[in-house]
């Protein structure tokens, strides 16, 4: 309704097998056009051709196919995942697991402790929050979950430090939102007595060097790196669209671990 505001015709196009967030909007569950099939000259793509091979369920054999490797899992390493814009799972649980390897090997920072730079995903809108361009003064950036970004100012903490002061700039715009307020113990998953008073407004998120293809669905990275695990909670038809979502979020190259 807000942007039919601006009085111009608009048709909603959806992919209906892209995973739908779980708070969808009548624009995304009930569209105009939805897309049902690939045009072949599209096939020509390696990312898409294995994109609708998974949804087809059909197996996949190790190799290099152009900007696409396939690889088994027990060849990642922290290379691979130094090397990735991005990596890739199916379920939280080996996103979150993967988050913990990547700061205490990778980035090697203490765990108790957050930093400058470090990786962030919203967790919850804050969408009075917003950044105006100053060269198109109408083009505003919110603070919406799902957005990926990085701290660019953080001060000094103790472990115990339940809020603390941060700066954060999503990673598709050039400035930050300031005087946010981070939820470590939210972030860190940590209880601990505190007698610091909660700010009325609180930043909660999540690591994002890893993602689940569910929380990935709004972003795209040139180089990513997908861990196809299997997750028995989640059916056969739901899994093979999970790892269509995860493969088109590559805009450049993939490495499919399997």
């Amino acid at each position: 309704e807000d942007v039919c505001t601006y009085g111009l015709p608009i048709i909603l196009v959806r992919d209906p097998m892209l995973i739908p967030a779980a708070d969808s909007y009548t624009c995304t569950r009930d569209p105009n056009i939805s897309l049902h099939e690939l045009n072949p000259d599209l096939l020509r793509s390696p990312i898409l051709y294995f994109a609708n091979k998974a949804l087809r369920g059909e197996s996949v054999n190790y190799g290099n196919y152009d900007s696409v490797s396939i690889i088994p899992k027990k060849q990642l390493n922290l290379y691979n995942m130094k090397s990735a814009e991005m990596i890739l799972t199916v379920s939280d649980t080996v996103a979150d697991s993967i988050n913990k390897t990547y700061r205490e090997k990778v980035l090697k920072v203490n765990p108790a402790f957050n930093y400058i730079n470090e990786r962030l995903i919203i967790s919850e809108d804050l969408h009075g929050r917003k950044l105006v361009n100053e060269d198109e003064k109408n083009v505003k950036v919110f603070l919406a979950k799902g957005t990926v970004g990085y701290i660019s100012k953080c001060n000094k903490h103790a472990a115990i430090t339940k809020y603390i002061p941060i700066s954060f700039r999503p990673e598709f715009y050039h400035e930050s939102f300031e005087e946010l307020y981070l939820d470590r113990n939210s972030l860190n998953g940590v209880e601990t007595p505190s007698r610091q008073l909660r700010p009325d407004e609180v930043f909660k998120c999540e690591y994002a060097y890893a993602l689940s293809a569910t929380k990935s669905r709004f972003s795209h990275w040139d180089k990513v790196t997908l861990i196809a695990d299997k997750n028995p909670e989640i059916d056969n038809e739901m899994y093979k669209r999970m790892l269509y979502t995860a493969i088109t979020r590559s805009h450049g190259s993939l490495t499919l671990l399997l």
